[in-house]
């Protein structure tokens, strides 16, 4: 069967301040009044009360101790770089200045996404949030065993896999090959809670090895725009 690859660029922008996890929506929240977030629709992923993309390309993390934001594709990068062009070193968070709030560096590099035979990569991601409704949850709460506990998050990592391919226009790559993932740990019980708007939300840390390539920093699942999900690459 013919594989294909999607090169498309990464971009990680990080400042030089910190902020703790769930204050992400505080740091988007504070970009998106120093902007026209009307044209600028991919930094909040709203284009008025629609998503723009299923998988946010522009998403708001803790990367090293430094608040960032990561982007992925064309379009997300090209506001990033927009952005750090714009931006005044100025930011306030609940009505104080951010003390040190320049940008620290931007760097872009390219994530050839392809899906290989074999599940040869390896990625962590320390707070997954893998539900996106109470009703997933309870399913998966009323599974009696470790087996199909694993086997269902397995498959929910599949569609948010799939789901961040779509998004960048990877289709070709889906239409050669199907992804596939093996969770290695972190799938018997929840590690934490994940505030979102007030929200509690399950998340789990996981090591996986799946035959699609990613990349270190980038979000999966749900929450990813507010620094869920973010994937560390290891040496299989």
């Amino acid at each position: 069967m013919q594989n294909s690859t999607v090169c498309v660029p990464v971009g990680t922008l990080t400042f030089e301040f910190s902020l703790p996890n769930n204050w992400m929506n505080k740091l988007r929240g504070a970009i998106n009044q120093k902007i026209d977030a009307a044209n600028h629709p991919l930094f909040n992923n709203h284009r008025g009360d629609e998503y723009v993309h299923e998988n946010s390309l522009l998403q708001y993390k803790i990367i090293d101790g430094r608040a960032a934001m990561v982007a992925i594709g064309e379009g997300a990068v090209s506001e990033l770089k927009w952005f750090a062009g714009v931006y005044d070193g100025q930011l306030r968070i609940n009505n104080s200045a951010i003390p040190d709030a320049a940008i620290h560096r931007l760097l872009v590099r390219p994530l050839h996404a392809h899906i290989a035979p074999e599940l040869v990569y390896c990625y962590t991601t320390p707070n997954w949030v893998p539900f996106d409704n109470i009703d997933k949850r309870r399913e998966f709460e009323a599974l009696h065993n470790d087996l199909q506990r694993l086997q269902f998050l397995e498959k929910l990592l599949v569609n948010h896999l799939v789901t961040l391919y779509k998004s960048i226009g990877a289709q070709a790559v889906l239409a050669a090959r199907k992804i596939q993932v093996r969770i290695m740990s972190g799938y018997e019980r929840p590690a934490g809670v994940f505030f979102i708007h007030g929200h509690p939300q399950q998340t789990f840390a996981i090591r996986f090895y799946t035959n699609a390539r990613l990349c270190s920093d980038i979000g999966i699942g749900n929450a990813v725009t507010y620094a869920a999900g973010t994937l560390r690459e290891e040496q299989g």
